[in-house]
């Protein structure tokens, strides 16, 4: 089955929690990092239960915090799984908060801990976050070999929610490498995948399908996945993505001289930056 946009109740009981981790932010993120001495599997679960709600809310740095706490934490449990889920989410912190470079380790670490508690979900995970690392660190071949290798291992598993989401980072790497058509074709099978399993990750791939499309000079039809994208970003609070996706937008639609239809694109940009309480918003691999 597609999935459904959201509904009315569900959208009221997510916002009710937001509002609740907005409110104790500062006393979660605080209550990690002075953990019980003797309870250190209660900062870890914490940890990774923030992990969520900081990366929606792009306190990234608070992200990284908690996860370095929690991985010393592991560490003296001697829990390797537990200390590979908390690397993974350590590198995708750091990835976040634009330290590209410090991820690599982490991550690599976490695949390899992955592999020795014979988790190959989790060990094509942090390949998936590695590629990540390695081609905003530059590291284009590399980075284009694990996503394959992400892929792969997700499509023998018939785990088609993790195999749409290595699709699209394969694509993001194809297209820093130039390789636009070929990032356009991994972004529409991200977007295939995507349709059937999570309504938030299409409205991903469809913006970055937009951009590989404008890259390759195809203008009106990165409009058309530009507005598909838009449309499903509106449906949630995440305006720092709304942002982006109508800026995105608006370019393509100037392009084809449609400077009317940009206008009123840049004003749902300027929207969403005041709804986001910003004026300037980075969210995804493209800027």
């Amino acid at each position: 089955m597609p999935a459904r946009a959201p509904q009315a109740a569900a959208i009221a009981r997510r916002s009710a929690a937001l509002a609740w981790f907005d409110s104790e932010h500062a006393n979660l993120v605080a209550a990690v990092q002075w953990p019980d001495e003797d309870d250190p599997e209660a900062g870890v679960g914490l940890a990774l239960h923030l992990a969520e709600y900081l990366r929606w809310r792009r306190f990234f740095e608070d992200w990284v915090a908690v996860s370095q706490t929690a991985r010393a934490l592991t560490r003296r449990m001697r829990d390797e799984r537990a200390e590979a889920t908390v690397c993974n989410h350590l590198g995708n912190a750091l990835l976040r908060a634009e330290r590209p470079v410090e991820a690599v380790e982490p991550l690599t670490h976490a695949a390899e801990l992955f592999r020795r508690v014979a988790d190959p979900t989790g060990e094509g995970l942090a390949w998936n976050n590695l590629g990540l690392a390695q081609r905003r660190s530059g590291q284009l071949e590399p980075a284009l070999a694990t996503h394959v290798r992400a892929r792969d291992r997700f499509r023998a598993l018939g785990d088609r929610w993790n195999e749409g989401r290595a699709w699209h980072n394969l694509g993001l790497a194809l297209d820093a490498a130039g390789r636009h058509p070929e990032a356009a074709a991994a972004f529409r099978r991200a977007c295939v995948l995507h349709r059937e399993t999570d309504r938030i990750f299409h409205g991903d791939s469809l913006n970055s399908l937009g951009c590989a499309l404008h890259a390759e000079g195809r203008a009106e039809e990165s409009v058309t996945a530009f507005r598909a994208s838009l449309r499903i970003r509106q449906e949630y609070d995440n305006w720092y993505a709304t942002v982006l996706t109508a800026n995105n937008l608006a370019r393509a639609l100037e392009n084809t001289g449609r400077q009317e239809e940009a206008a009123d694109a840049r004003a749902q940009a300027a929207e969403a930056c005041a709804r986001a309480g910003t004026t300037e918003a980075v969210y995804g691999h493209h800027h």
